[in-house]
């Protein structure tokens, strides 16, 4: 998918925990270890059965560049949306495969500056966090803003990670707390757990203190290098938090109390970086008429880029329990690998997908993607089942 000059700005001016240099081990006693490359590669490998499609229709279903959202139990599924050309957040519901626009940019009740985590409730809401606008959003399942809320986070607070286990009007919210001095790097980050209630009071449930360098806002130079690895987090049913460093193949799962109890995966690191990466990176961020400025903080950050891509790239979780880990694309950039744990972080299957398709969420042992088509036309979001 293209990636517009606006947006790579804007992710380069955000806050970023970056897993490279960690020192912290990776197992801890009774936590498990690492499988090795082999056991990796004797895994079935296997393609996903499209069954049906949520949406497929080119004029109301475009896709938005890297999709992401939520799917809820009934199947509805929230697509947050990053291009300033479609609605910002939009909810498809199963029933009648319509896309539906959820609020609007702007400082109003039910407007939002940039939502970073959605989820449903028991009661089928809509629950948006807006980290940046300190704001928590609720709407109908028709899409009608019922609350706005503001929500006392951390003045630090830079990322949110996901919302899990809703419950008795509060949910559990993810998220990453960096440096306040802004343009420096730090050597630790602080990932929070709280318990968000209805009238947006935040209260820490714990905190993991992992050494992840840390890059704050500030000057181009300042963000990490190109193909440098980032953390990636996820919060689950009862607080268990989920991470991938991305050095390796590989997930950490932290009880409610902060405790590490197990590590699932693979030794495996992500592929070299090859001149095909480099050239095609060049190719999609620095479109001709690119202003000088910006092709000179590209080239700087390519040429401190590292040796190899994450292992990791992108990771989901579905409502039945399975995590997914996706893989850098492969070097001719069509395709990605996926590693599939099941709920009890068993490695199960390696599944194959386009490099554009993206996992939007799954439920009844189902998942949603949303796909290109084959001219790379727009195609919609399809629900698939693994063999």
């Amino acid at each position: 998918m293209h990636i517009s000059t606006r947006l790579f700005v804007s992710a380069a001016l955000q806050v970023v925990l970056a897993a490279a240099c960690s020192s912290e081990p990776v197992s801890d006693a009774g936590a498990g270890e690492l499988e090795r490359p082999s056991a990796y590669e004797s895994l079935p490998r296997v393609q996903p059965v499209y069954e049906s499609p949520l949406c497929h229709d080119q004029a109301r279903c475009a896709l938005p560049p890297e999709p992401h959202g939520a799917v809820n139990s009934n199947g509805d599924a929230i697509v947050g949306v990053s291009s300033p050309d479609l609605p910002p957040v939009v909810l498809v519901p199963a029933a009648t495969r319509e896309l539906i626009p959820i609020g609007r940019r702007g400082t109003g009740p039910g407007e939002y500056r940039s939502p970073f985590a959605q989820a449903f409730d028991a009661n089928g809401d809509l629950l948006l966090v807006d980290p940046f606008a300190r704001r928590m959003l609720r709407y109908s399942s028709t899409g009608a803003s019922l609350q706005t809320a503001r929500i006392s986070l951390p003045p630090a607070m830079a990322q949110v990670g996901s919302i899990g286990n809703i419950a008795d009007g509060r949910m559990h919210l993810l998220g990453a707390t960096a440096p306040e001095a802004k343009g420096t790097a730090a050597d630790s980050a602080r990932i929070q757990l709280f318990w968000l209630a209805p009238d947006g009071d935040a209260e820490v449930r714990h905190s993991l203190e992992l050494r992840l360098p840390v890059f704050g806002l500030g000057a181009m130079i300042e963000a990490p290098p190109i193909f440098a690895a980032h953390a990636l987090f996820w919060v689950a049913t009862g607080g268990v938090v989920y991470l991938a460093r991305a050095q390796t193949l590989s997930v950490e799962r932290f009880d409610s109390t902060g405790r590490r109890d197990r590590v699932a995966g693979f030794a495996v690191a992500g592929r070299k970086v090859e001149e095909a990466d480099v050239r095609r990176f060049r190719e999609r961020m620095m479109p001709s008429g690119a202003p000088s400025a910006m092709r000179e903080a590209i080239e700087r950050q390519l040429a401190r880029r590292p040796d190899r891509h994450p292992a990791v790239m992108r990771m989901q979780r579905t409502a039945d329990g399975e995590l997914w880990l996706g893989q850098t694309p492969r070097v001719q950039g069509d395709s990605v690998e996926w590693l599939v744990f099941d709920a009890e972080l068993k490695p199960r299957v390696r599944v194959w997908l386009a490099a554009s398709d993206a996992i939007i969420g799954g439920t009844r042992g189902r998942v949603l993607i949303a796909r290109e088509g084959d001219a790379g036309e727009q195609d919609g979001y399809w629900w698939a089942r693994l063999p």
